[in-house]
């Protein structure tokens, strides 16, 4: 009994010392801190020997704080023993875990204790608990600043917001991650109520500057601040995020040696970088509202001048001169108003071209906005034209303000007789086409419905796989004649006509030679031995009857089998009738045979020919029918046209939209519209249907002349994008031929290609190189074909534009949002980004985005 108690004894001592020696804890630096600070709590796992790594251990968010992220990291170290002269060595495992969390609130909150489970044993740490005071981070090696030069303010009035951040020199510390999410925060702050611009570039700049007397690295941005809003505004602190280098001690040490060798001085420990925050100060800003505003105030706030000039200033009546004004003023380019031209009298005036140009300097943002207006005076005298103003605001006196413009006159002379008056919209840059209007319209055009995704026709899922088909059908093909090759029998029935054909030019040489009864047994055992050879059954032998019933049971065709069992009978008559035969008689069999052996062996593939011919039929119909249109468009589209030529305005545009409203699609159709929307000066239709028309054919250049007149006749200029020799070539290719056509392009090469490949497979040599040569070109040009195809794919399917409908329209900076970002005027084309209910985000050329309602936009 002691034996077995000693053993048991023995067994458990050996079991606790073998158990793992677990230590588990959390600690952190402070307890006491700020809101907008972050905490990092370390939990250290410590063991003495190896375990299967643990999980970090969950926490969720609470009341009191957010759990940011958690890291988690493993080590180990050693240390060596001398007791009594016996060396013994101690090893620990360290699994530490992080935990970066921010207060969520001012007060007390508890970060609860934290468990693990190791060997079936849980070990747990305790919790700690935090004070959260409302106060600001204040540390001496990082400092936030968010400055403005004017806390008082006018909606509309410009002001110099600066957010600064002072790194200390020499100080231990990294801010290079921190900017993104600190100007993030910062403008998220500002946007309800303000508009802000950065200034210069989106680079932060850096400079140095003396802070109570320490040399600091300062990084500055600069915005421009716009309030949209009336009010007291108070900015609450920005968060700027940075790290803290700590310098730690390596985990392999051990105090002998550290004290004796001096191990951590040489090795040099590690570096442990720490989340820290610091904030800014808050901004409080008063914004007052603009005084009553006098009758033509159109929104500028700030300082502007105006100034007018014209060239040439003496002129004959009837031709042309440019008058120029250009207006400057301290606001961005969407908050300044539009100058609006006098009356004159006996002078023809013509939209202006615009340019808008954006300065930034010390003072923010200004804006230069330049007119060109035509004019051509209709009377010989002088040309008086009047003061030309803008009212504005000024913020500085807190009054209403008018730049004006001098009086300028204009010696008219007597012009040329008969003098046409002009009947359209011209700009300074296009004085060249005075005289010139758009194009006529399309007439005597049969109309047919053009699709504008022809890649959705049924005709085409149908015809594209239709290579591939018969691609595989020839690699197919070729082995199973691979395989028919090695058959004997097959071989045999694939030669029967030409081993029959053969003996009978034989027979042919020497009938002459032979008796008849020799020359007829010849001629039957020729037939008899083909029918055996071709339809794999003994014909010698049978009677005629049985013979007869064979053939017609393998589908062979019923006249032939008739005209040869007659034909075999006769023979037969001579054969064994002992009639004689002469040369003539002969020969006459010999072709009769030859011709009976040939139409066996047509009738024998008859069947897969009437196949061939079905599948022809089927596809020829279902091509035909997949083109026939009927509609009484025609009718409808010379109604139109004979009232276009009328003048009949009204009248064309219904029939036109008629022709539209039956679901026909037809450029010539929306060509006519436009140009009929253009003469009921609807500028903005008149531009939707030409770019409808060019949606179907790109490359008219009745369609292409009538939109570059329409972009040159709107208020919003957009320049025409700049394509290098290349690029313009590549991209006239890319809009030679519409979708439609690239389509059958694109699927005749390929059908050419799966010919090309599959005639190779039957050929050897020279032949079967030049089909491979010929279908790697023909390949390339499908790969080019393809990607320009794809391309307007991609293009009918994701991106969608649109022309603006409205006189004028507001893009804002959210659906009925109240900041006005860019005001667009009537035939501009906007690209739509998105669609939110009634609100659609909208782009310029130029990337800047806002969103207008959905009613003032025609989708193209």
């Amino acid at each position: 009994m002691k034996k077995y108690i000693s053993i048991l004894f023995f067994l458990t001592l050996f079991a606790v010392t073998a158990s793992a020696q677990v230590r588990f804890s959390a600690t952190t630096d402070r307890t006491h801190i700020s809101m907008g600070e972050q905490i990092v709590i370390t939990a250290t796992l410590i063991t003495n020997r190896q375990i299967n790594t643990p999980s970090a251990p969950a926490i969720s968010n609470t009341d009191g704080f957010t759990v940011l992220k958690t890291d988690q990291r493993q080590s180990s170290s050693s240390s060596i023993q001398i007791i009594n002269g016996k060396a013994s060595q101690k090893t620990e495992i360290y699994h530490i875990f992080y935990y970066h969390i921010a207060p969520s609130k001012v007060g007390n909150f508890t970060f609860p204790s934290l468990e693990v489970t190791v060997d079936g044993t849980n070990y747990k740490t305790d919790p700690i608990a935090f004070t959260v005071r409302n106060e600001a981070i204040t540390n001496p090696d990082i400092r936030v600043f968010l400055q403005i030069n004017k806390r008082s303010l006018y909606v509309g009035e410009q002001a110099m917001l600066t957010f600064k951040v002072a790194q200390k020199a020499q100080s231990s510390t990294d801010v290079n991650n921190g900017f993104m999410s600190a100007l993030e925060k910062l403008e998220n702050a500002f946007e309800r109520d303000f508009a802000l611009s950065r200034l210069f570039t989106n680079q932060i700049s850096t400079t140095q500057e003396r802070i109570d007397g320490e040399i600091y690295k300062v990084y500055s941005l600069r915005y421009a601040l716009y309030p949209v809003n009336s009010g007291t505004f108070n900015i609450q602190p920005i968060p700027f995020g940075y790290q803290e280098l700590r310098r730690v001690r390596s985990r392999r040490s051990d105090p002998f040696f550290d004290d004796f060798f001096n191990m951590n001085s040489f090795f040099g420990g590690g570096v442990q970088a720490v989340d820290k925050n610091a904030l800014s100060n808050s901004l409080s800003i008063t914004v007052k509202p603009l005084p009553s505003a006098p009758s033509g105030f159109t929104g500028s706030v700030g300082k502007f001048s105006l100034s007018a000039s014209v060239n040439p200033n003496q002129i004959p009546a009837g031709e042309a001169i440019t008058l120029k004004i250009s207006l400057k003023g301290s606001t961005r380019p969407g908050s300044i108003g539009d100058v609006i031209l006098p009356q004159m009298a006996d002078c023809e005036v013509f939209k202006p071209e615009q340019q808008m140009v954006t300065d930034t300097n010390i003072n923010g943002l200004s804006t230069r906005k330049t007119y060109k207006y035509l004019l051509i005076p209709r009377k010989e005298g002088t040309l008086v034209i009047p003061p030309i103003s803008l009212l504005y605001f000024d913020p500085e006196s807190g009054t209403y303000k008018k730049a004006s413009s001098d009086t300028i006159k204009v010696d008219v002379s007597k012009g040329k007789e008969n003098q046409m008056a002009q009947n359209r919209y011209l700009t300074q840059e296009e004085i060249r086409e005075v005289g010139k209007d758009i194009r006529y319209i399309k007439t005597g055009i049969k109309i047919k419905n053009q699709k504008e995704r022809p890649y959705l026709e049924p005709l085409f899922y149908l015809l594209f796989p239709i290579p591939f088909i018969v691609f595989i059908l020839s690699v197919l093909y070729r082995f199973q004649s691979s395989r028919q090759k090695r058959n004997a029998s097959q071989q045999i029935r694939r030669r029967a006509l030409s081993a029959a054909q053969k003996k009978l030019a034989a027979l042919k040489k020497k009938h002459a030679s032979l008796s008849s009864s020799q020359f007829l047994g010849t001629v039957s055992e020729t037939i008899e031995q083909y029918i055996s050879q071709k339809f794999g059954f003994a014909a010698t032998g049978r009677t005629l009857d049985e013979l007869k019933n064979e053939l017609l049971s393998q589908n062979t065709d019923k006249q032939i089998v008739a005209d040869l069992t007659s034909f075999i009978e006769d023979l037969d008559s001579y054969r064994f009738g002992g009639q004689t035969l002469d040369d003539a008689s002969r020969l006459s069999v010999l072709d009769k045979t030859s011709r009976f052996l040939y139409g066996l062996q047509k009738s024998s593939k008859k069947g897969g020919a009437i196949i061939n011919r079905s599948l022809l039929f089927f596809l020829g119909s279902l091509f035909i029918c997949g083109n026939v249109y009927s509609a009484p468009v025609d009718l409808w589209f010379e109604k139109a046209n004979q009232a276009y030529t009328n003048e009949q305005y009204d009248s064309a545009a219904f029939y036109y939209e008629k022709i539209v409203e039956s679901g026909t699609s037809n450029s010539a159709v929306f060509y006519n519209l436009g140009n009929t929307c253009f003469r009921q000066n609807k500028i903005g239709l008149a531009r939707y249907y030409f770019e409808k028309a060019a949606k179907l054919d790109p490359q008219d250049p009745d369609i292409v002349s009538n939109i570059r007149y329409i972009k040159a006749n709107i208020i919003d200029k957009t320049p025409e994008q700049e394509r290098g020799f290349i690029e313009n070539l590549l991209w006239h290719l890319h809009i030679f031929f519409p979708l439609k056509t690239q389509l059958w392009i694109l699927f005749s090469l390929l059908f050419i290609v799966s010919l090309f490949l599959s005639l190779s497979l039957y050929f050897s040599g020279n032949g079967r190189l030049w089909f491979i040569y010929l279908s790697v070109l023909l390949s390339l040009m499908i790969v080019i074909t393809g990607i320009s195809t794809a391309v307007k794919i991609y293009e009918l399917e994701k991106i969608s534009y649109a022309i603006l409908l409205d006189p004028s329209s507001e893009a804002r900076n959210e659906p009925d949002g109240s900041k006005v970002l860019f005001t667009v005027h009537e035939g501009t084309k906007l690209q739509i980004r998105k669609v939110n209910g009634s609100w659609a985000l909208v782009s310029l050329p130029n990337g800047v985005s806002g969103w207008i309602e959905l009613k003032k936009l025609g989708k193209i």
